[in-house]
């Protein structure tokens, strides 16, 4: 399955995270695995309200900096999503792409 751009489709891309990634080469745990699962979850809803496009018909070309920063910036999300030493450095270093 290739998305848009000729790549993988962005819903193979998560497969392959989850499966190949979070459970094969890592071996995380089942609750590890729930807590990734929750998060992007949150973030595709996320993405379908500011995008419109289902996930199913979403393509990696767009996720950019900004969605990912205006998502954890975002009320709705859990503050210890927010607050999350990953999510601070991640606001970091997009800003200092961006800038």
């Amino acid at each position: 399955m290739t998305g848009p751009t000729g790549g993988p489709s962005f819903p193979r891309l998560i497969r392959q995270f989850f499966c190949e990634r979070l459970v094969a080469q890592r071996r995380a745990s089942p609750r590890t695995v729930a807590a990734y699962r929750d998060a992007f979850r949150l973030f595709l809803e996320y993405v379908q309200t500011r995008t419109g496009k289902r996930p199913s018909k979403l393509d990696l070309t767009d996720i950019d900096a900004e969605l990912v920063v205006a998502f954890l910036d975002y009320p709705c999300v859990p503050t210890c999503l927010r607050q999350s030493p990953p999510s601070r450095l991640l606001k970091h270093e997009v800003g200092r792409e961006l800038a």
